[in-house]
């Protein structure tokens, strides 16, 4: 049987350092988009061949896509100080990746766009996102992740066919987005978000970056799928914001002191970070953009449709994957 190959953008994210990881353990050949000055950490002991170049690179892009099966969208922007950069990297980015398969190899076996639910949008009660609902993005991001899928699937008509996954917040070893709280918690922190729903609750999908990656080569290397397809990929079961956090604070072995955090603070901070970040072109992690991200309840989608269409089983439960993460944190010297 001949060797099959895929190629991978975002590869040293440590989402896209573990599909590397899972395709290696599959069998199949990986080429990888990467700069010159992308981090090689999280890429430690994969096998891959570096295509060198980044998502505005049209030869780059069409050498490496060129007589690959598969092609894993990964690359792009999760904080920008500005607007423009969100639609540069995630939108005309995307389109230029989608342009280089139609040009270079349009006999492409499947694209799969890893987007967020972002571009969906929140759900406005306990009531779970659909992949059939109207998207209604909320921030700058997401309205850029939602470019970008449409990007794909137009460059894609008739030439390949194209599955788009949804992730809700990822977490898991390598993880630098929510190690944030990690680190709060172990400090002796609780931070309680503020929530204005009855249960003065927010409501969070999850899912263990392990179980994201299952799903994304399962919609990749799956047979049988349509030439449009998009799917949550979201553990089991919907989770309080202080739930998460007793995890969190039970796997470090912790009792934290609980600290409400007031909504003008957040509006303070990212109004400050924003600012800065204008000024001098820095990223940080709260500003008014992710602000907005922050203040709905409920960021939550249903799995189903994956379960039925592509087999997908979430492996870990929030205490397991959130016991394996701290693990990991401990064992590479991330947390004390």
């Amino acid at each position: 049987m001949q060797e099959q190959v895929a190629f991978v953008t975002g590869g040293s994210g440590f989402i896209g350092s573990e599909v590397i990881r899972q395709l290696n353990a599959r069998g199949v050949r990986v080429r990888a988009l990467l700069r010159a000055t992308s981090p090689r950490r999280n890429l430690e002991g994969a096998a891959f061949e570096e295509v060198r170049g980044d998502l505005g690179d049209l030869e780059a892009l069409k050498k490496g896509v060129a007589g690959a099966d598969y092609v894993f969208h990964l690359a792009g922007v999760i904080a920008a100080p500005k607007r423009e950069i969100y639609f540069k990297h995630n939108a005309e980015g995307s389109a230029n990746l989608a342009r280089a398969c139609a040009e270079a190899n349009p006999g492409l076996m499947r694209f799969v766009y890893v987007s967020s639910l972002a571009a969906s949008g929140p759900s406005a009660s306990l009531s779970a996102r659909l992949e059939t609902d109207a998207e209604a993005p909320i921030s700058a991001y997401g309205e850029s992740k939602l470019a970008g899928e449409r990007e794909v699937f137009s460059r894609a008509e008739g030439k390949f066919p194209v599955t788009v996954i949804r992730p809700p917040a990822v977490y898991g070893p390598r993880d630098r987005g929510l190690f944030e709280f990690f680190k709060i918690i172990n400090s002796g922190i609780m931070p309680i978000l503020p929530a204005r729903n009855a249960t003065c609750e927010k409501h969070y999908s999850l899912i263990h970056v392990e179980d994201l990656v299952q799903g994304i080569l399962q919609a990749g290397l799956a047979e049988g799928q349509g030439a449009k397809e998009v799917f949550f990929l979201a553990g089991d079961g919907i989770h309080t914001w202080t739930q998460i956090l007793r995890e969190i604070a039970g796997a470090l072995g912790k009792k934290p002191f609980r600290v409400k955090v007031p909504s003008f603070a957040l509006t303070g901070i990212a109004g400050l970070y924003t600012l800065i970040g204008a000024i001098t072109g820095k990223q940080f992690p709260l500003t008014l953009d992710k602000l907005s991200e922050l203040r709905p309840d409920f960021w939550i989608c249903s799995n189903e449709a994956a379960k039925l269409k592509i087999a997908f089983r979430p492996r870990y439960s929030l205490a397991d994957g959130i016991a394996n993460t701290v693990e990991w944190y401990k064992k590479n010297g991330w947390l004390a």
